[in-house]
Formats: structure tokens, sequence, C-alpha cells
């Protein structure tokens, strides 16, 4: 039986077998439940410092600070912002005062749901951002671009950007022949699905299945630009632009901040109903609504899940992680600086994904 002061760290194992830390408590434990004051990390980047009673985030003085610096400091009540406390977002604009179940009660009487204008915040960020530092890397042969696309999704939370330039590869060939762990099934050709759409066909099945079956295999989940064959000069139609796609139950906008769309669980909706069970057996205590990914409520006469305990020894969770990759089949010149390079992806790509979410990997032989 835990109690005291003590350390947890739940890690899962990815289906390759590859372990990762998906968070930690380090803090005061009572009677093998997470009570008292600690220190909770998350996959997503938030970070609790405050009291917990039986996992549940009670305090009379608790912070949670979000990965894009928004903040919130003050009462806690069964894991809402709830009584007296301060809520600054990243922009600098600040609420402080009476919160009720994460809404903030303003001056003329109205309330305001302050969780669901973060998230909201979020996905604006995430839709729309400045691309005019996007990284630029660049690969000369398969082993580099193997070890570049791992490094850029699991330590620098983006997501990869893969393109050539006219010096490599030959002609009949695509950048997909150097990616290992890549098929027909979970690579998404934006042509075709934009003519599926076009004809008002089932085009968001063919995101949700190739993001299921690349969760369930550990392959990676590729969508594919595709230039105009007739008009070469014009470059990638309008209507593959990746605004057209993004759904929450078929192609997320969170896919483009990896740990943000791990850390929320976005990766069960997409499970098959008999592998949800494994996806983090080990529950930490559920963060704030705009923080979780809307779970659904309990059925009529249904009671709530009880508070999350310690967990006894078992195997580590299955960690379903998607690896995720944009490319093109255009090219581009060959003997571009970075700064070329960041200006021509800009104007042919930064109107059809947020490539501010991205780092350019250029395949080149020079």
């Amino acid at each position: 039986v835990r109690h005291g002061f003590g350390k947890n760290i739940w890690t899962g194992q990815t289906v390759k077998g590859e372990s990762v830390v998906i968070c930690s408590y380090d803090g005061q434990w009572k009677d093998n439940a997470m009570t008292g004051r600690a220190i909770f990390k998350y996959y997503d980047g938030s970070v609790y410092e405050g009291d917990f009673e039986k996992g549940i985030l009670t305090s009379e003085e608790g912070k949670w600070e979000w990965a894009d610096g928004t903040n919130y400091k003050g009462m806690w009540v069964d894991g809402y912002m709830h009584g007296q406390g301060r809520f600054l977002s990243a922009t600098g604009e600040f609420w402080e005062g009476q919160f009720h179940r994460n809404c903030f009660h303003k001056h003329d009487g109205s309330w305001i749901d302050l969780s669901a204008r973060h998230q909201a915040s979020e996905m604006a960020s995430l839709a729309k951002g400045d691309a005019a530092h996007v990284p630029i890397v660049r690969v000369s042969n398969a082993l580099q671009l193997n070890e570049e696309l791992a490094r850029i999704t699991r330590h620098d939370n983006m997501v990869p950007f893969v393109v050539a330039d006219t010096s490599c590869l030959p002609e009949d060939a695509t950048v997909l022949d150097w990616v290992e762990g890549t098929d027909q099934d979970t690579t998404v050709f934006l042509k075709f699905v934009a003519i599926q759409k076009q004809r008002h066909h089932d085009y968001r099945s063919r995101f949700y299945n190739g993001i299921q079956k690349a969760l369930v295999a550990g392959k990676r989940f590729s969508v594919v630009f595709e230039p105009d064959e007739e008009d070469p000069e014009a470059g990638v139609p309008q209507s593959q632009a990746l605004q057209e796609f993004f759904d929450r139950f078929a192609f997320p906008l969170e896919a483009f901040d990896p740990r943000l769309f791990h850390g929320r669980q976005y990766p069960v909706s997409f499970l098959p109903e008999d592998r949800r069970q494994e996806y983090f057996l080990v529950a930490p205590p559920p963060p704030p609504p705009s923080v979780a990914a809307s779970p659904e409520p309990p059925a009529e006469g249904e009671e709530a899940p009880p508070a999350a305990a310690a967990p006894a020894t078992r195997e580590p969770p299955v960690l379903y992680r998607l690896d995720f990759m944009v490319t093109t089949q255009g090219r581009l010149s060959n003997g571009a600086s970075d700064k070329e390079v960041r200006e021509m992806m800009i104007k042919s790509y930064g109107h059809l994904a947020p490539l501010h979410r991205t780092t350019v990997v250029l395949v080149t032989s020079g």
C-alpha cells in the first residue's frame, strides 16, 4: 500500500515494443490513492501542481499549465476550476474572480466557458500560423530519411513534410519508395479523395481506415499532394487543401500536434472495438474537459467511473502511436538554399496545409 511521498511513472509500449513515458505523478499518497500535494505531468505537455483527493484534482490553490503557456491558478473541486481563481491565456488575456465548473462569472452576470474557449484557441493555433521559420532538413538516402521522420515526430513534436528536388530519385519514383512502413492501405492520395468528395461519395472512410490500419500495424500514415497532371506549372489544386478534409472523427486537425493527439487519447476512437480496452489500461486522473477527448457521458442511470487509484503491477498498456507525414509528388528546383526552399514551400503549400506545424524534409543529392 502506497502511503506518504512517492513518484509513479506510467509507461506504455508501442506495437513495435518501444517503451514510452505516458505521464508521471510526484507527490503524496494515502491508502494507495493519489491524495495530497503533487505535481502531475501529462503526455500532451500539460502540468498540474496542486492537491489531489483520491486521484481527483481538488485544491485550495492548484496551478494547471497547458503546453501553449495558458494557465489557471486557483481553487479546484472534483477536477474542475471552481471557486476563486485566475485564468491567463497564452495571448495575455486574463480572467480573475469566481469560477464554476470551468466557467467564469463575468461582471455583467453572464458566464464564459474558458475550457471551451481554450480548446477553440488551440484549434485556431493549429489551423493557422507563421511558416516563415519552418525548419528545413536535408537527406540524401533512405536511412537518413527514416531517422529524421522518427526524430521530427517523437522529439520535435512536429509533422514531417517530405519533398524531393529534381536532383534525386527517378522520375517514376516517389519519396514513399524510401519510407519504411508505408503501403496503399495507410496512404491517402488527395487527388482521389478530392474527386470522391466532389461526387458526394464517402471520402472520410479513406482517412479513418488509413489511420486505423497505421495505428494497429505500427505503420506510417501518409497524405499525398498531387500536382495537376494537365498543367504541372499550376501546382496542386485547391481541392486538395487539407482543410477540406479535416474531420474530428476521420482526420482530426490535432494530428498536426502529435503530443496533443496522443495525450488526449484520440487514437481510441480509431481503434477496433477489441483493441480499445488495451489502450492506456492505466488511466491517470482526468484533466479538465478542454484537455480531454470528449468522452461519452454515462447512460441514464449508469454511475460515473470511480476515481483513479494507484495501479497494481501489470504489463505496460499498449500505446498505439500514429506516425504521420505529409508528402507531395511535386518536385522542387535543385540547388535551392534553405531560404529558397522555405519560400517555395510557402508559395506552393502554405494555403493547402498547416505548414507552421511541419518540418520540411528535402530529399536531395545535392
